[in-house]
This record gives structure tokens, C-alpha cells and sequence, in this order.
């Protein structure tokens, strides 16, 4: 008798679980209803790109914008390309600071050479996008006539123009001199 009361009482609870478990699925739906999401969207008249374009010749880099890591290449070989939508990393219009630290190729063994190569070459170029029309936002062009340098640096200003504004990290708080155990509880 005790075995099928608690059987009974198992198939009880097992079915309100169910239920309440439709009930949130079918809240969920109504919330995200996706025939209905586009108009949460908002979209603008102009939808600029971005784009950067980078080309190097027997250097490896490191490109920054405003401080913030944007691409690394560790060249072992004479030229390299390469381009990429840059709208993530830039948060609203305003002015930036591209930063490219040049370095010395990679030998065979994944390692840096001493020095950066007399006549090495990196060329730079950003280009915005607009209802079909391309303008060119930044082209800088570093050469190395020195021989024996191990490292630059050159920094090169531009201005954007984006219909929105993102928040992005801007409001971030700095957590490393915080109590590790004190946030690890409440992250738990």
C-alpha cells in the first residue's frame, strides 16, 4: 500500500513538473517570438563598414586600437595580407589611435629574429563603406631604412562616423585588487 501511495504521489509531482516546465517554454516563446523580433531591431538609415586592410613584408606586428588588441602576426615568411570588418571595435564616432609595433620576423624555429630587416614593410589602410561608395579613412605606409632595430612603434590618429553608440567595455570596473574570495561567492 505504501509503495503505490508513493508511486501515486511520484506521478503527481513528475506531472505539475511537466506542466509548469510548458507553461515557462510557452512564456518563453511568446517573450521571443522571432516573427516579431525584427521590430524590437533598430536600424538606421545610413549602415557604414569599416574595414582594415594590412599588408606586411618580412616584419611581424602587432596592431592596437585605442590600446585594445585587434590582430597579432608572427610572419615567417617575406609578405603577408590580410583584412577585416573593424564596426565590433569601434564603440561610437569619435577619434582612435591605430598602433602598430613592428618586430622582427620569426626564423624556422617559431622564434623572433634579433632585428627587424633593413627594407621591411607594412602598409596600413582603413576604408569606409557607405551606400556604395568607398572612402579611404587612413593609409600609412612604415619602411625600415635602418638596419638593426629591433622594435617600433608608430601611432596613426582617425575619425569615425557610426549612427549608433555602444557601451562596450566603457563602463567596466577594474576587479584584479578586489577580494578573490569576497567575488567568488558572489559570482556562486
Amino acid at each position: 500500500m505504501k509503495k503505490i501511495i508513493v508511486l501515486m504521489t511520484m506521478a503527481v509531482l513528475m506531472s505539475n513538473s511537466s506542466c509548469s516546465q510548458n507553461q515557462k517554454k510557452e512564456t518563453m516563446q511568446e517573450k521571443n517570438n522571432l516573427s516579431e523580433l525584427y521590430t524590437k531591431v533598430k536600424s538606421y538609415k545610413e549602415q557604414p563598414e569599416y574595414w582594415i586592410f594590412i599588408h606586411s613584408n618580412n616584419c611581424s606586428y602587432t596592431a592596437t586600437i585605442n590600446d585594445i588588441p585587434i590582430y597579432t602576426d608572427f610572419n615567417e615568411g617575406d609578405m603577408k595580407s590580410l583584412s577585416f570588418p573593424l564596426n565590433p571595435l569601434l564603440p561610437k564616432t569619435g577619434a582612435y589611435v591605430l598602433k602598430l609595433a613592428l618586430l622582427p620576423k620569426q626564423d624556422e624555429n617559431f622564434n623572433l629574429d634579433s632585428k627587424i630587416e633593413k627594407d621591411s614593410k607594412i602598409q596600413v589602410k582603413i576604408t569606409r563603406s557607405a551606400d556604395k561608395h568607398e572612402k579611404i579613412i587612413l593609409d600609412q605606409t612604415v619602411t625600415i631604412n635602418e638596419d638593426g632595430l629591433p622594435y617600433i612603434e608608430k601611432n596613426f590618429n582617425f575619425n569615425i562616423d557610426v549612427p549608433y553608440s555602444l557601451v562596450g567595455w566603457s563602463k567596466s570596473v577594474d576587479l584584479k585588487d578586489e577580494d578573490g574570495e569576497k567575488l567568488k561567492k558572489e559570482v556562486v
